[in-house]
C-alpha cells in the first residue's frame, strides 16, 4: 500500500464503475447532566489543535531520533565494507528499491505497481498465483493492481475514499469503500469493513489482511475461504499482530514466514502466509526466474 494522502505514480479518478461505498454510523444516547468530569476535560483539550500539534511534534522528534540512531548503526566500520555495501546497494536498485522513494509508493524499477509486502513475499506469490485464483483484500492498494495482473478477479475493501482514488483499477478489479469503526488492530462483529468479505461472492482463493482492524478480519477470512485457500497477513513480526498466528494456528493452518525488506522501507519485516494445504502451494510454485 503506498502512504495515505500521497499520490505516488496514481492518477485519481480512475476505475469509478469499479468503487462502491458503504458507511456506519454510531448512535450514543444519553441525558446531559451538566457535570463535565476531569477525564473528559482532559479529552477536550487533546482534541484542540494546541494538542494535536504537540502529539505531532513529539511523535516527528521520536521518529528522527530512532532514524539517526539506526543510520549510525548501519555505517560502515571499515574502509572495505564501503565497497561492499555499495554492491549491495545494487541489489536494491535491481529491486526498484530507490525507485519507490522517488515515486512514494511500492513499485518495480518499471515504475509498475508492487503489493506493500517484504520483498521475499512478493517473489513467492508470483509464482503461485494462477489465472484462475480469485482473491479478497482487507486494505487495497498496488496489490490490488499487482494480483489483478495475474489472477481472474480482485476483490477489495478500504476505509479510505480518498486513497483509493489515486489508483486506477483495472477491469476485473473491484473496491468497497467501508467505514470501520474500530482500530487497526480490532472491530466489534458486524462492522461493516470487517463484514465487507461475507457480501462477496465466495469462496476465495486467496485471502489478503494488511488493512485496519486485522484481528477482527481473520475469522471472517477463514469462513470465505476455500478449503485450500491461501490467507496473507502483513507485519507479522508486531507483537501486536500476535494473536491472530495462534489463532490461525488453531484452526489447523500452516505457516510459512518471509523475512526482508519491503518498498519505501529499509528496515526488516515479515509477511506470512498460512493455508490448511501448504503442500498444494509449494507443489504448484513456479520456478525462479
Amino acid at each position: 500500500l503506498a502512504p495515505p494522502g500521497s499520490d505516488g505514480p496514481y492518477s485519481a479518478g480512475s476505475g469509478g464503475e469499479n468503487l462502491d461505498t458503504v458507511s456506519t454510523s454510531l448512535d450514543s444516547s444519553g441525558e446531559d447532566t451538566g457535570v463535565v468530569s476531569g477525564q473528559t476535560q482532559s479529552a477536550s483539550l487533546k482534541d484542540t489543535w494546541i494538542g494535536t500539534i504537540g502529539r505531532q511534534a513529539v511523535w516527528e522528534v521520536a521518529r528522527r531520533v530512532v532514524r539517526f540512531r539506526y543510520f549510525a548503526w548501519c555505517l560502515p566500520r571499515r574502509p572495505s565494507d564501503f565497497a561492499r555495501g555499495i554492491r549491495l546497494l545494487g541489489a536494491y536498485k535491481q529491486r526498484g528499491w530507490f525507485q519507490s522513494l522517488r515515486m512514494e509508493a511500492p513499485v518495480d524499477r518499471t515504475g509498475k505497481s508492487l503489493p506493500w509486502l517484504t520483498y521475499p513475499a512478493i517473489d513467492w506469490l508470483d509464482s503461485v498465483l494462477r489465472p484462475e485464483h480469485r482473491v479478497f483484500e482487507y486494505g487495497m492498494g498496488g496489490s490490488t493492481v499487482w494480483m489483478a495482473a495475474r489472477v481472474q478477479s480482485v476483490s477489495s475493501v478500504d476505509n479510505n475514499a480518498e486513497y483509493v482514488s489515486h489508483f486506477p483499477l483495472p477491469a476485473n478489479a473491484h473496491v468497497t469503500v467501508a467505514e470501520c469503526g474500530g482500530t487497526r488492530i480490532h472491530a466489534e462483529p458486524g462492522d461493516a469493513y470487517v463484514s465487507t468479505i461475507e457480501r462477496q461472492e465466495r469462496p476465495f482463493d486467496v485471502v489478503l489482511i494488511d488493512g485496519v482492524a486485522r484481528l477482527s478480519c481473520v475469522e471472517p477470512a477463514h469462513r470465505a475461504l476455500a478449503a485450500d485457500g491461501l490467507i496473507i497477513f502483513d507485519n507479522t513480526d508486531m507483537p501486536t499482530y500476535q494473536p491472530s498466528l495462534q489463532q490461525l494456528r488453531d484452526l489447523g493452518y500452516l505457516r510459512i514466514d518471509f523475512f526482508g525488506t519491503r518498498p519505501l522501507y529499509s528496515m526488516l519485516g515479515c509477511t506470512s502466509v498460512f493455508s490448511r494445504d501448504m503442500a498444494k502451494w509449494l507443489r504448484d510454485a513456479k520456478p525462479p526466474h
